[in-house]
């Protein structure tokens, strides 16, 4: 094997290098990922509120980079037997495969959600009284918040007396969460 190696000319030498390691850390990644272990730790990726440009640059779109980079670097080399246009045709097809890369991960990450319903967007949506409110006392109200189905307490903002089933608007939020409502 380090005969073979050794018989190669130097540029194919430094791409099959470039593509083996690439294609380690690649697979490397990829069991990690099947396997459950977080790879946050050791990501090049810089917080969401850097430009595009940086997001470009992450361990993951790296190492793709630098296996498709070497492999077809080779392959052009291999045919071509011109340096120059198989570093082009590498360097090509490797940011192609960096920009799939970013793409895929994040589209993945716009598929996360947080998960956290907040209460001051049922302002202005209207809902129905699940159990009633009575003068000065709290009830609960159905309403549809952030695509969710939910039943919060509330209570009457002219306190007066909203029966269940009644149709109600969501005029404020008070502390703790209790919706404060009026008839529609």
């Amino acid at each position: 094997m380090i005969e073979y190696i050794n018989s190669l000319d130097l540029i194919l030498q430094v791409y099959y290098g470039l593509a083996i390691v690439g294609g380690i850390i690649f697979l490397a990644q990829l069991l990690m990922l099947f396997l459950g272990f977080s790879t946050d730790g050791i990501t090049t990726d810089v917080p969401d509120s850097s430009t595009y440009a940086f997001k470009f640059f992450s361990l993951q779109g790296l190492s793709g980079f630098f296996l498709i980079f070497g492999l077809i670097g080779a392959y052009t080399q291999d045919i071509t037997n011109n340096g120059i246009i198989s570093f082009i045709a590498g360097l090509v097809a490797g940011l192609i495969m960096n920009f799939i890369i970013c793409k895929l991960i994040n589209m993945l990450l716009k598929l996360q959600s947080s998960g956290n319903l907040d209460y001051q967007n049922a302002i202005g949506l209207s809902g129905t009284v699940y159990l009633s409110i009575h003068k000065g006392e709290v009830g609960q109200v159905q309403i549809n918040i952030q695509n969710r189905l939910v039943f919060p307490k509330a209570v009457s903002a002219d306190n007066e007396e909203i029966k269940t089933g009644e149709r109600v608007k969501v005029v404020r939020v008070d502390s703790d969460n209790i919706l404060v409502v009026e008839k529609c």
